[in-house]
Order: C-alpha cells, then structure tokens, then sequence
C-alpha cells in the first residue's frame, strides 16, 4: 500500500511539474548536435476581443502530426479518428471545457506516416456560451489529443492571460498573433499559427491585433520591425496602415511580416500609435527558426564535404586551407553568387541541393559510405530524382542492376549501378563499360 501511495504522489508531481507547450522540438543529430523540428503536436491560442463591452473570444489552433495516428485502410481510403479536448481553468476551478471528435480521410498511404504532414483544426470559442462571463487574470490551458484507433495520448499546456477592461482608456487591445497568410482562393485565408512566439523561415505570416478606440474614426498605426542581436536592434521594416474600424469602435490591424527578408534569428515587432492627448504601444517578440532546415546546414563542416562534385579543384584547395570561422563567409559568399533570387534570404538551390543530400543519406548509406558518397547519392544530387527507374536488383539472369532515366527534350540520359559482388551495394557502370 505503501508503495502505491508513493508511486500516484510521483505520478501527481510529474503532471503538475510538467513543462509548458513548446512551439518547437529540439532531436539530436546523430552527429552529436541539437536540430528544430515542429512539434510532434502543436497548439496555440489567440485572445481576441469584440463588441463595445470589450469581450473575450478564444481562437484555438491544434496541429497533430500523421504519424501521430493511427489509420485503417478500405478502399484504398484510409482513415484516422482522434479527440481533442480543450480545459482552462484557474487555481480554482474549471472555466471551460469542449471535446471535438475529428475523422480524417486520406488516399495516399506515404502521407499516414508522415512527419512533414499535419491534422490541423481550428476552433473559435465564446467564454460566455454558458451564460458566464471571465473574469480578467491568469488562466491554464489544457489540451489533450486521443487517438481513437490506438492507445496513443498527448497532453500539454499553455498560460493564458485575459486582460482587464480598463474603462476610460482610450485604447484598449488584444496582442499580437501571427496567422498563416495563405494564397489567393486558398481556404482559410488566414488560420492562427499553432507557433506562439516562432514563425517558420520562408513562409508567409500576417501579424493581427485589434483595438477598441470609441471617439475615433480613424487610427494611423506605425509599424516597425527589428532584428535582435547581442549590439541591439536593428530596423529591417518600417509601415505605415491605416485600418478599419467596425460598428463597436474596433479596429483590426494586419500586417504582411516581409518573411522574403527576414532570415534566421530574433525579432522585435512594434505597433504604434499616437494622437495629441493619448498614445498606444503593442509589441511582440519572436523567432524566425527554419524548421525545415536540412541536416547538413547546421554544421559548416558538415555542408562543405558534399559539395565536392559542384567544386573545382582549384575551389577544394581553397576551402582546405581556410580556418572554420572563414569558412562560413566563403560558404555563403559561393551559395549567394548562384542564389536564383538574390534579393530574397531564401537559396533555392541551396535548399534544393541540401535536401537531395538528405534523401541520398536516408536511402543510399550504407556500412562503408554515408548515402551522397555513393554512387547513387552522387547522381540524385547532381541530376535530381529519375524521370524513371528500372529495378534489376533482385535479378538471377544477369547482374543485379538498377537503371535510372532522366528525359530531357534532346533525348534522355541514362546512368546504371550495378551490384557486381551482390553485396547491396551499387557502382556506377563507366561509360567504357557500355554506360549509355
């Protein structure tokens, strides 16, 4: 009995020491070293505020992970069932509760285990659908994700805070929230980030905040964005807009973040505003973290090695005697010259290459090379994926071989990996062995 009791008083301490939702997940390289991913399961909300008497409405977003569920398989169809419950409570008690039970259909079976795929759900929720107002302070948000097809849960936290109503305040306001900003006749146009205080590299975000301003027909707002560093700040854009205002004397501010110019590293945000008798100030700081970041760019000593087949022998003798804190320059000054669009901090090719070392790493290693050493590895970064693929390898009438084909409009090239000792492994047959 004794031991029970210690064991739930364990279990009891664990749940309340747990650590707060994290917009990222940190995984270790097998290099050694620390990567960003995006969380396994994401969720954020977005205290937002309507009508004259000022009232709160939560926006919810909740990100899962394919490879999170579970699916089954009909038809060719397959289909995940999972539940998502949202509490907020206080020290006291609980403030709210909804379960929302969600099946999803899908028909390609690569994508139910994926880690790049996501189960998005938005939700918008009165506090007062009860019949109860909140009261302004500081709140638990709880979120838990049940698969129903596995024994799969997920739980998780967020602090949130509801802001007083200040009355004769000129200017009362929400914070800032950063929603996806999607293309045109995408749907929705703007869903909240499951990221709280991260925006993802190269992707386009629009930053929203609201303000009840009565006595004003019109607001002019100063928007100013900085880049941090350990000297200070730096202004990397500055606006001026000018937004609308509903019937209660809201305005809605929307703000396009310039993600084009905006590389890795930590932000300040600043909405501003001021008149001759009052004054407003909104600011937010965040993170630009590339979550999609191939391996190999993490380490400058690691992105230089594949690198081999796009340098001259004249470019490797340079790179070998340079000191690692001058490689780094070197490196980005080469990428830079061959950037297919300069004026944005987003490589094209650079992200291209990278990611082709990636998927020669994932597929081609094996116990004597790492997978863009291979033969194999070093035509997919050269030339891509194959147009088409003939696999010989398990053939008993002649070598096992594997023909990989890329159609252009002169013709096509062929490249052909043989696996003479049938060990698995497979060499590039020269062309003075018959390689078309």
């Amino acid at each position: 009995m004794k031991n029970i009791i210690v064991v739930l008083l364990f279990l009891i301490g664990n749940l309340f020491a747990q650590e707060y939702q994290e917009d990222f997940q940190k995984i270790k390289a097998r290099y050694g070293f620390e990567i960003y991913r995006p969380a396994v399961v994401s969720f954020n909300y977005f205290i937002d505020y309507e009508g004259a008497d000022w009232q709160p409405v939560l926006f919810l977003t909740v990100s899962v992970q394919n490879d999170f569920l579970q699916f089954t398989r009909k038809d060719n169809i397959f289909t995940t069932r999972y539940e998502v419950t949202l509490t907020v409570r206080n020290e006291e008690k609980t403030i709210l509760s909804r379960t929302w039970q969600h099946t999803q259909e899908l028909d390609d079976f690569d994508k139910t285990n994926s880690r790049k795929d996501f189960q998005v759900q938005n939700y918008k929720l009165s506090f007062d659908d009860d019949g109860k107002e909140i009261e302004p302070g500081e709140y638990e948000a709880i979120i838990e994700v049940h698969d129903k097809l596995s024994t799969r849960e997920y739980k998780n936290r967020r602090k949130i805070t509801v802001v007083k109503n200040e009355g004769p305040n000129p200017f009362l306001h929400s914070a800032i929230a950063f929603f996806y900003s999607r293309q045109k006749n995408e749907a929705p146009a703007l869903r909240l980030s499951e990221m709280r205080n991260i925006v993802d590299f190269n992707k386009p975000y629009k930053a929203m905040a609201t303000i009840f301003a009565p006595g004003y027909d019109r607001l002019g707002i100063n928007v100013r964005l900085y880049k941090k560093s350990k000297a200070g700040k730096n202004l990397v854009s500055r606006a001026f807009i000018k937004p609308q205002k509903d019937t209660t004397d809201v305005f809605t501010i929307g703000y396009e973040l310039p993600y084009k110019i905006m590389n890795e590293g930590d932000y300040l945000l600043r909405f501003s505003s001021s008149s001759d008798e009052d004054s407003l100030e909104i600011e937010k700081n965040f993170s630009v973290l590339w979550l999609s970041k191939p391996l190999y760019l993490y380490k400058i000593d690691l992105a230089i090695r594949p690198m081999k087949y796009i340098l001259t022998e004249k470019q490797m003798e340079e790179v070998k005697g340079l000191r690692l804190e001058d490689l780094d320059d070197w490196f980005n000054a080469f990428w830079k010259e061959r950037d297919p669009s300069p004026n944005t901090v987003f490589n094209e090719l650079l992200d291209t290459y990278y990611k082709r070392v990636t998927e020669a790493v994932r597929h081609y290693s094996n116990r004597f090379k790492e997978g863009w050493q291979t033969d194999q590895g070093m035509v997919l970064l050269l030339y891509g994926e194959p147009t088409e693929v003939e696999n010989r390898k398990y053939s008993t009438k002649s070598v096992p071989h594997i023909i990989w084909k890329y159609k252009k409009d002169d013709g096509e090239q062929v490249f052909t990996f043989v696996d003479k000792d049938k060990t698995g492994i497979f060499t590039l047959l020269e062309k003075e062995e018959g390689q078309n």
